[in-house]
């Protein structure tokens, strides 16, 4: 009897996301700095329903529970340590009307320090509320807590294992067709009981024919933390300004290119003045309700007092709906 009620509950739940597409997701990345530090990284993801808050696919019901399931697999090195990260997690969620979702991430990671086989694992935890106010105000609210080292603060992350506790918020506001207004933030606590807050606010007009997205306006990013630390970057202030593009342009029916490009003048605590830029360059094929596939390539520099850092990142996803 036990069996015939729980087959009829899965039947139910069936019914329930007929209307629904899977979604399948592979995604891999390379980063490497100019200070030799190095992340390699493959993810995979299955969910039940395909969701995108805000921005809803062609038949996506207007509510209903969400689940999956995924795990990542991360490699690198970081100064005189190399290390492994491994990831398994379950995903539940729900959506509760075609306003506001919220979704639930947990499982096990496993970081192992290769450079003296020291391992220790933890319970990540990632808890998300998505809200649309009206028609012109998308926020998102998350609270994760994991380790720290896939930010690339190394090498104090793998040799002390520092994991961190971060509220994020985010809120897009486009009070007309063509402006877009989007602030950014988190506010991080570490294990090395240090501290950090960050803010970025980006003002963007959209020009051009309407098939065509292409975006211009500038942007202020902020940056605190409260304790210096020698084994990762850790400025009491640093502040950066300037002009911020972005252009997607489809072609030959299946194809569509972009580019996203930040330059900026920053200072870094009470040092000089120092400039630099960040790049995003993709190309994708197949459309976005469809099968689809994506590559790219990622840079971030930036020049102050006669020294250059840079980062680099190619990468590479795949998305299957069924």
């Amino acid at each position: 009897m036990r069996n015939i009620v729980i087959l009829i509950l899965i039947f139910k739940v069936s019914l329930l996301h007929a209307a629904d597409m899977s979604h399948f997701n592979f995604d891999s990345s390379v980063t490497d700095t100019r200070d030799h530090f190095t992340l390699r990284e493959q993810n995979i993801t299955w969910l039940k329903n395909r969701r995108y808050p805000g921005w809803d696919y062609t038949g996506e019901s207007p509510s209903g529970f969400d689940y999956g399931f995924g795990a990542s697999y991360k490699t690198g090195s970081g100064g005189v340590s190399q290390f492994t990260g491994i990831n398994v997690f379950a995903i539940v969620g729900q959506k509760w009307s075609p306003n506001s979702s919220s979704i639930l991430k947990t499982g096990i990671h496993q970081l192992e320090n290769k450079s003296n086989s020291k391992k220790h694992s933890t319970a990540p935890l990632s808890i998300e509320h998505n809200q649309l106010v009206g028609k012109w105000l998308n926020s998102r609210l998350a609270y994760v807590s994991d380790w720290n080292y896939q930010d690339l603060q190394l090498s104090g992350a793998i040799e002390s294992f520092t994991r961190k506790k971060t509220i994020h918020h985010s809120f897009l506001i486009t009070p007309s067709t063509n402006l877009r207004i989007s602030l950014r933030g988190r506010n991080s606590e570490y294990t090395d009981e240090n501290s950090s807050y960050h803010q970025d606010l980006d003002i963007k007009y959209k020009i051009g024919p309407t098939e065509t997205w292409y975006l211009i306006g500038a942007g202020v990013e902020y940056t605190r933390f409260e304790q210096d630390k020698v084994d990762y970057w850790t400025p009491h202030r640093f502040l950066s300004l300037g002009p911020r593009f972005e252009i997607v342009q489809p072609f030959a029916e299946k194809f569509q290119i972009a580019l996203a490009a930040n330059l900026n003048r920053f200072q870094d605590e009470s040092s000089n003045w120092g400039d630099g830029f960040y790049t995003n360059l993709s190309l994708q094929y197949g459309k976005r309700e469809n099968t689809n596939m994506k590559v790219g390539y990622e840079r971030i520099q930036s020049r102050q007092s006669g020294s250059i850092w840079y980062s680099d990142r190619l990468f590479f996803s795949f998305n299957y709906f069924y």
